[in-house]
């Protein structure tokens, strides 16, 4: 919190102390009645979940005051393995749009023939709701990260044809030489030039390098989107982080949210939220946020020197977190500076 700083726009957010710590906050969900499970074992299918769940340490909280709804649906089928039940949990914002599709499946029995839900027993529940509430666990620690794509199943190797088989190779003499470079064996053919995955457009990240990409300002009034994003970026790079504007595959990413208060008396309060993701898209447990009040107004048009000093505080922190990742501290182990 910015003590003392209240109204006094020259110096706002000058000092490092100026920007604290924060825990990232949750999404409120709530659960709703699976569907697709017989009567005879709803209830008990959705009080495990609802159990599972809260073992994990997600809240749920009322429909009325959720942000998300979690919507499962079951289905039993029978496998070579035996029975298995199937789920699909739709999450849903407060306008009913599907934000997040999470789904599994679990084998809860090695029988298998009639009616799959009869081999449905206790222990097959609770393996159910273990698994998808593990993963409704892992989406509510990072509701932002981009969907995992659908697992494509391996595909065995065609049976290589046998060289009796294959068409007779034209002679030599039927057909003009083409003269090779001297590196032509080197070169893959056009089988493999096909398999072989497309390049990437932005060279990895060195290992124990850390590297960042400040993504532009949300949210500031006035040209602060600009102002301040730049000015983040001069601050990092006077802390020791290299930075990258193209997002190469391994480095983190920094994003900017500045939140307006309703003005009161003159004051008006702003938050300057920093979030930094780790190179897979996991946001990072703390969040370096800042507070105060300015003059309602103020930062309608250029920030100026306020940018300056709001970044320069809260670079200060974002490095510490930068520095404490497992990239960060691989580097300090190597003896080399950020």
């Amino acid at each position: 919190m910015l003590a003392g700083l209240a109204g006094c726009s020259g110096d706002l957010f000058q000092n490092s102390d100026n920007a604290s710590l924060t825990q990232k906050a949750k999404p409120a969900v709530a659960l709703s009645a699976g569907q697709g499970v017989p009567q005879k074992y709803a209830s008990k299918v959705d009080e495990q979940l609802a159990a599972s769940i809260k073992a994990k340490g997600v809240v749920l909280v009322e429909a009325k005051d959720a942000q998300y709804i979690l919507k499962p649906t079951y289905a039993a089928a029978r496998e070579k393995k035996g029975t298995k039940v199937a789920y699909t949990i739709d999450v849903t914002d407060k306008a009913g749009n599907t934000v997040r599709t999470i789904s599994g499946e679990e084998i809860v029995s090695n029988k298998r023939g009639g009616d799959n839900w009869k081999h449905l027993n206790d222990e097959g529940i609770q393996k159910v709701a273990l698994k998808s509430a593990t993963d409704v666990a892992l989406w509510v620690e990072n509701p932002n990260a981009p969907q995992a794509a659908p697992a494509v199943a391996a595909v065995e190797p065609a049976t290589p044809v046998r060289a009796a088989a294959a068409p007779t190779p034209i002679k030599a003499a039927a057909a003009p030489r083409v003269r090779q470079p001297a590196h032509a064996a080197e070169q893959p053919s056009l089988a493999s030039a096909v398999a072989a995955p497309a390049p990437r457009a932005h060279a990895a990240v060195n290992p124990g390098e850390v590297v960042a990409v400040v993504s532009g300002v949300t949210g500031a009034p006035g040209d602060g989107k600009t102002s301040l994003t730049e000015a983040m970026k001069r601050a990092l790079n006077r802390q020791g982080i290299k930075l990258s504007s193209s997002g190469a595959p391994g480095s983190y990413k920094i994003q900017g949210e500045v939140q307006m208060g309703a003005a009161q008396n003159g004051q008006q309060p702003i938050t300057i939220k920093w979030v930094v993701y780790d190179p897979t898209g996991k946001q990072l447990e703390k969040t370096v946020v800042q507070n105060n009040k300015i003059g309602a107004g103020t930062l309608d048009g250029a920030w100026g020197e306020i940018a300056d000093q709001a970044a320069g505080a809260a670079a200060a922190e974002v490095s510490k977190l930068l520095n404490k990742s497992p990239t960060g501290q691989a580097q300090a182990g190597n003896g080399t500076s950020g």
